[in-house]
């Protein structure tokens, strides 16, 4: 893997991830409780061979306030966790696998452990807090990450007017499936843009 020290969101970060499969996004390639590609990884496909023409992921990137008020939260909860756990949790922009062709942007990222902070509205983080697992919603994400790094990874829901929900999650079986269905997005992906782009060169 390489890690790449820029800050989220800043010219190089838009940069280094245009047209590169995220993580973040890892929900549209895969449908989290088969960990095969999904319906949507074809509309995705799309939206990756336009981004480095059309640069319309930064262009139309407006943040909501739910976004805001969890990037706001995040720094809340990663204090937190570092007070927690005695430790120091670094910030970092971009992950890529050796050949860039998969990348993700973990919230805090460590030499031993990722760490993804979510910060949802109270009635979400509860429903959490009572299943006590790695939501199935954010299981390709995590374990996408995982697959990219080779490193468990640490999922933190954090709501501060309850306890955080803090799980630790290790690769398994369904890392290798959900390895296995990127290893073909980024084949197909690939053949895809030589195709078209190979047409527009004749």
């Amino acid at each position: 893997m390489i890690v790449h020290k820029f800050s989220q969101y800043s010219p190089e970060w838009w940069d280094m991830r245009r047209g590169v499969p995220t993580m973040s996004k890892c929900d549209k390639i895969i449908t989290p409780k088969t960990a095969k590609l999904s319906a949507q990884s074809r509309q995705y496909m799309c939206g990756l061979i336009a981004e480095p023409i059309s640069r319309e992921d930064e262009q139309q990137f407006e943040p909501t306030d739910w976004m805001l008020r969890g990037i706001e939260l995040e720094e809340e909860a990663a204090a937190w966790y570092e007070m927690q756990h005695n430790c120091d949790l670094p910030q970092v922009g971009f992950i890529t696998n050796d050949d860039a062709t998969l990348g993700c942007s973990p919230d805090r990222f460590t030499e031993e452990h990722g760490l993804e902070i979510k910060c949802p509205k109270a009635s979400t983080h509860v429903g959490y807090l009572i299943n006590g697992t790695l939501p199935d919603f954010y299981k390709p994400q995590v374990h996408g990450s995982m697959f990219i790094t080779g490193l468990p990874w640490i999922f933190i829901s954090y709501h501060p007017d309850f306890a955080p929900l803090v799980v630790s999650v290790k690769p398994d079986d369904y890392t290798e499936k959900v390895g296995k269905a990127l290893t073909q997005f980024v084949k197909d992906l690939s053949a895809t843009r030589s195709k078209l782009f190979d047409k527009k060169a004749a």
